[in-house]
This record gives C-alpha cells, sequence and structure tokens, in this order.
C-alpha cells in the first residue's frame, strides 16, 4: 500500500513539473498571445501571477503613463499593480501598487511611490532620490546611495533599453528601503521558431544582493524579453525568501 501511495505522489510530482515548464515555455506564452501584439504605440502589458509556476494567485498590470507634471516638474511616469485573484481574495486578499517618476534626461528615478493592501493591514511608503548628491529619503530620514540608482520599475525600464548583442553583462544599483543593493545580470540571445517564423528572444539570468555581501539578502530573477524595439517582457520569475513567483504576459495594448 505505501509503495502505491509513493508511486501516485511520484507520479503526481512529475506532471506537475512537466505542466510548470511546458506553461513557462516562451513559445508557449508568446503562442497564447493575441495576433498582432507587439504592434506600436502599445504602452500597458498584462500579467497572470503563479505560485511555485502553477498555481494562478493574481494578475498584474505595467503600464508606461507618460509625462506628468509633478511639483512643476515634467516626470516620466511608470506604473505597476497587482490584486490577488478571485480565489485567492477568499483567503488572502492582497493589491500591490507602484508608481515611479523619473527625471526624462536620465530616466532615473526622482521618487517612488509603494503601496500594499493585505487583510491584516495596509502599509504606503514615499521615497524621493537626489540623483545629483546621491542622497535618498524616506520620511524625514536621508541616506547615501550610488551614482545611478534605480528602484524595481526604473530598473526593468533601463534593462528594456540596452542592446545585449552589444553588452552581455550589466550591474545596476537599486535602493528603496535603507542598504544599497546591486542587480547583476548575464544576458544570452535565442532564436524561437514559432508558425514558421523566427522569434529572437533575450533571456535574463540575474542575482540581487547587498553591497555589503550579506549572503541571508539575495534572490535570483530571471526574465526573458522579446528582442523587439521595445524589449516587451514575457516572463519574469522571481524565488526569494523560500518563494517562487513566476510571471506570464497575456495581453498587451
Amino acid at each position: 500500500m505505501i509503495k502505491k501511495v509513493v508511486l501516485v505522489v511520484f507520479f503526481i510530482l512529475v506532471i506537475f513539473i512537466c505542466v510548470m515548464a511546458l506553461q513557462n515555455d516562451p513559445g508557449s506564452i508568446i503562442a497564447k498571445l493575441p495576433a498582432e501584439p507587439f504592434k506600436e504605440g502599445a504602452t500597458t502589458l498584462y500579467y497572470r501571477v503563479y505560485l511555485f509556476g502553477v498555481l494562478p494567485v493574481g494578475d498584474a498590470v505595467i503600464e508606461d503613463s507618460g509625462i506628468k507634471k509633478i511639483d512643476k516638474k515634467n516626470l516620466y511616469c511608470l506604473k505597476a499593480r497587482a490584486k490577488s485573484s478571485s480565489l485567492v481574495s477568499k483567503i488572502y486578499p492582497f493589491e500591490v501598487s507602484l508608481e515611479s517618476f523619473l527625471d526624462q534626461a536620465t530616466m532615473l528615478p526622482v521618487s517612488f511611490l509603494q503601496k500594499i493592501k493585505t487583510k491584516q493591514k495596509e502599509l504606503a511608503k514615499e521615497v524621493s532620490y537626489d540623483q545629483k548628491n546621491n542622497i535618498m529619503q524616506i520620511l524625514e530620514v536621508k541616506r547615501s546611495i550610488l551614482p545611478e540608482t534605480y528602484e524595481p520599475l526604473s530598473a526593468i525600464w533601463k534593462l528594456r533599453t540596452i542592446d545585449f548583442s552589444l553588452q552581455k553583462e550589466v550591474e545596476l544599483n537599486i535602493n528603496t528601503n535603507q542598504k544599497n543593493y546591486t542587480l547583476a545580470v548575464a544576458a544570452t540571445q535565442a532564436h524561437l521558431r514559432l508558425k514558421g517564423l523566427t522569434t529572437p528572444i533575450v533571456r535574463l539570468k540575474s542575482k540581487i544582493f547587498r553591497r555589503d555581501k550579506n549572503p541571508y539578502h539575495q534572490s535570483k530573477v530571471d526574465i526573458i524579453f522579446m528582442d523587439n524595439p521595445n524589449k516587451t517582457p514575457i516572463y519574469i520569475k522571481v524565488f526569494a525568501s523560500g518563494m517562487l513567483i513566476t510571471v506570464r504576459l497575456t495581453d498587451i495594448r
């Protein structure tokens, strides 16, 4: 009896792994997108969020909002938001919103807003960046940052502007809280055959770690971009604190 149970569990695990691998394949993701999804002028990316690669837990949107006037300055605005799926909302509802305002000349962040809402609490944080003097401020607390420091939205934006045929490795400075982090990225290019056509993609494998080399504050992020002018991110995998989150593109508008 025990052997039968072990075999059944093993069989389920094999199916689980196979399904996860198939669903996360970039070819499968692109094939499920609407016809001509990468048209010019599309500024909003829609994603499905999965726990451990197969369990849908929410939906996310990344939006290029263009120029906005903030405190008499014309800043470039990026937005992202995520919320729990209808099923998950019954157990653990959550909402996350991020907003980044960038200097038009440098495309470095000037301010970053983060809001997190769960069943138990609501958290809000606003970070301002003085890139000229390498200072970051949260409320009344000021901290030193490294030159050209990014937050998550502007970091992804920066990666989407890089020609990885010329530059295979990149390091960015990240800080939204207290300590300075490094985002170290290694890129490889590949080609997919879809419906008789060759589709170029870029695979990024990256590590995020503290500048002080603390081994307990590390995470891994893999991103797959379409190798088109917009460098459209179609797949993101995040492994942090023992948790695996994958994000797949579902639509572009």
